[in-house]
């Protein structure tokens, strides 16, 4: 317990000793009864420098120590603060209990809540540091995809060294610990990772891929166990067709596509409003976007045609709800390798949305920054930067040409390729 902001005050009582007053952290008004004027000073001393007091309220001190004794407990205090107070989402939570129970809590968890140092989150800095991914979604998603010697990306690292020093300030400021143990400890620097993007041939490609049947070959064994080259096709083609031109024509989260539902398509003014999104850990649709807001975007002509064939079902209905909580949206990295082209991940068709807008790649002309920031739905213009290398200036998405268009001037968009080869 500490002073919340260094001022105490005291009054002499009517027996001799001496009342001193003061506001703690929690903002609740405190006082204690002082025998001799050097014990007050002595406490008005430790009020002034805010200096910790527990040892003046032993009973309530030892109360709420006895409560947390040791990492792991005060980890559940820390998450059920988040979920009743804080409110925040059930996704964040789950992601929260997976680096704890994965990472933190094999090495911290049976360590007494006062007698954690600033060496233990140093230890867990250096075996994150020789830590290879093993979680099952990543190793079905990347399984044959990366090499032996890869180990955690530096910016997890980074976000689990953050929760557990967050979890450490928790129990330090709501006194179940008598001093926050990790608070000199300096988070590793995290250098930034380039985000990947298709090219206009290579969205192409990959639509073409997928127009034509999205066939590859893949080696079988029949039944009289003889080996041979045998040719598939992606399940339900036509719809990831669907999906991703919608997705790169949109710019549009996962979970947004995901919980588009037909009464936010408006076919008179060719807007979509994307108000809503589908939490793929909790498995429940939210009623507010990423950011809490709302945004509206303008369809070209490759949006309002994929949608217009859906005009006539209920407001309800949700177009693309079943292809991307489906196995293949899901490996969506895999299907760029059958198809021959970069392999990315479905969130960088969003990348290269903003990309393509902001340079004005496959379009007339860019678009102004604060423009595609707020497409985006961005709060702050440094995340759009994360998406896009320059800035571009005027009008909205509805500009971006159809890909008959994009075809019919191939010309115009091999030069901006050509030159962003010489940068």
């Amino acid at each position: 317990m500490r002073s919340r902001d260094g001022k105490g005050s005291f009054l002499k009582n009517p027996s001799g000793t001496y009342k001193v007053r003061f506001t703690d952290e929690q903002n609740i008004r405190r006082s204690i009864n002082i025998k001799t004027v050097t014990e007050r000073d002595f406490l008005l001393r430790c009020i002034r420098r805010q200096e910790e007091l527990d040892q003046w309220f032993p009973g309530e001190a030892s109360a709420q120590t006895s409560a947390v004794s040791n990492f792991k407990d005060l980890s559940e205090k820390f998450l059920d603060h988040r979920a009743s107070v804080r409110e925040v989402a059930e996704s964040t939570l789950k992601n929260y209990r997976a680096q704890l129970n994965h990472h933190i809590l094999p090495l911290m968890g049976t360590i007494k809540v006062n007698d954690l140092s600033i060496r233990d989150i140093e230890a867990l800095a250096k075996k994150l540091k020789q830590t290879k991914p093993k979680t099952r979604p990543y190793l079905s998603i990347r399984k044959g995809l990366f090499d032996e010697g890869e180990f955690l990306s530096s910016a997890y690292r980074r976000e689990i060294l953050t929760l557990a020093c967050t979890i450490s300030k928790f129990g330090f400021l709501r006194d179940y610990m008598k001093d926050n143990p990790f608070k000199a400890f300096e988070l590793p620097e995290c250098c930034d990772q380039p985000y990947d993007y298709w090219r206009p041939d290579e969205e192409d490609k990959f639509l073409d891929w997928l127009e034509n049947g999205g066939s590859y070959q893949k080696p079988h064994r029949n039944k009289l166990m003889v080996d041979y080259i045998r040719e598939w096709q992606v399940w339900n083609h036509k719809k990831v067709f669907e999906v991703v031109l919608f997705a790169l024509r949109t710019g549009m989260r996962k979970g947004e596509i995901t919980s588009l539902s037909m009464d936010h398509v408006s076919f008179s003014e060719r807007l979509i409003t994307v108000q809503s999104t589908w939490s793929f850990k909790g498995k429940k649709l939210n009623n507010q976007t990423k950011n809490g807001g709302f945004r509206r975007i303008e369809m070209n002509d490759d949006v309002y045609e994929i949608l217009l064939q859906y005009k006539d079902n209920p407001g309800d209905f949700r177009p693309f709800y079943s292809i991307m909580r489906s196995h293949t949206i899901k490996n969506f990295s895999k299907l760029t390798k059958l198809a021959g082209v970069r392999e990315i991940h479905f969130h960088a068709l969003r990348h290269t949305f903003l990309t393509n807008l902001a340079n004005g790649i496959g379009m007339d002309e860019p678009v102004d920054i604060m423009k595609v920031k707020e497409l985006a739905g961005h709060s702050d213009i440094k995340t759009t930067m994360i998406y896009v290398h320059s800035i571009g200036v005027k009008n909205t998405s509805s500009l971006q040409w159809s890909r008959k268009e994009r075809k019919a001037n191939l010309e115009k968009v091999i030069p901006i390729k050509r030159k962003e080869a010489k940068r």
